[in-house]
């Protein structure tokens, strides 16, 4: 087993600050983000945690000054990680209270560039292509105007992430060594369901880890969404075949680990590796 240190996880500033907001002490969750910080200033998981903070204070007292520290904040996360999920989609909603409909559609657009099937992402862009619409004609008064606290309600509702529960990410981490000795292994990734790198092992291949880490949740969400349309449960695991070799991607309940093998090692041992991960991390 992979000893941790729990003072040297990020993760435990972000658990902590979820604390916070589900007691409703929003200012100690920002001294939480703010100490998280000082200690890992270039860890964009923290910055992200506190510009969602920031919003709860917004929804709380609609005070916009907190709506600009929190996109100051999704700024330094994209500084750090271009494609961070949900930067963009946290952003573009308070891009849409503030009025800049196409700055809004450009971030939504960003989201859509890798995961064009992403329903959130077109649902957001939809509602504002219909509040960017100008009309100088004389309107019918059948026709409904979208009044700006409408606008501020509606984009509100969906800010904060809706987590049925908080993975364990020491648990997830100290069971990894299960796969540090498979042959042809030549990435291991511990990341959220939107992208953010938890845990990484290994990148023999020079990909672009964020880039990769990514791709792996908008692949994660696609799939996910795909079984519950059809009734089918939740997304267990899967494997892609690409040119780099085969991507194994396996749902550990608000995380995901996704593993890079050689496209010649033995798939059914790696299956079993996962179950076996699996079984001592989530049962």
């Amino acid at each position: 087993m992979e000893k941790v240190d729990i003072t040297m996880l990020p993760s435990i500033y972000i658990k902590i600050a979820r604390w916070c907001i589900s007691i409703k002490d929003l200012e100690l969750g920002l001294i939480v983000c703010n100490k998280g910080i000082d200690r890992f200033p270039k860890e964009s998981s923290i910055y992200l945690m506190k510009g969602e903070i920031l919003v709860h204070q917004f929804n709380n007292d609609k005070n916009s000054e907190h709506l600009k520290l929190a996109m100051e904040s999704f700024e330094k996360v994209l500084s750090i990680n271009t494609h961070n999920y949900l930067a963009k989609y946290l952003s573009a909603q308070i891009y849409i209270v503030m009025d800049q409909h196409e700055k809004a559609k450009e971030r939504l657009n960003s989201i859509l560039t890798t995961a064009p099937d992403d329903v959130k992402a077109l649902n957001l862009l939809k509602k504002v292509e219909r509040y960017g619409v100008k009309d100088t004609r004389e309107k019918p008064k059948a026709k409904r105007k979208i009044s700006k606290n409408e606008k501020i309600k509606d984009v509100s509702k969906d800010v904060s992430i809706e987590e049925p529960s908080i993975a364990n990410h020491e648990v997830l981490i100290s069971k990894m060594p299960i796969f540090y000795k498979m042959d042809g292994i030549l990435a291991i990734f511990l990341v959220d369901p939107y992208g953010t790198i938890i845990k990484k092992k290994y990148n023999k291949t020079g990909i672009d880890e964020d880039l990769f880490a990514t791709m792996v949740a908008n692949i994660f969400r696609s799939s996910q969404n795909g079984v519950q349309r059809v009734d089918l449960g939740n997304f267990k695991m899967g494997m892609i075949m690409c040119p780099m070799g085969n991507i194994y991607i396996a749902n550990l309940q608000n995380s995901i680990i996704a593993i890079l093998a050689d496209m010649n090692t033995n798939q059914s041992y790696i299956e079993n590796q996962i179950n076996k991960y699996l079984k001592v991390t989530i049962s």
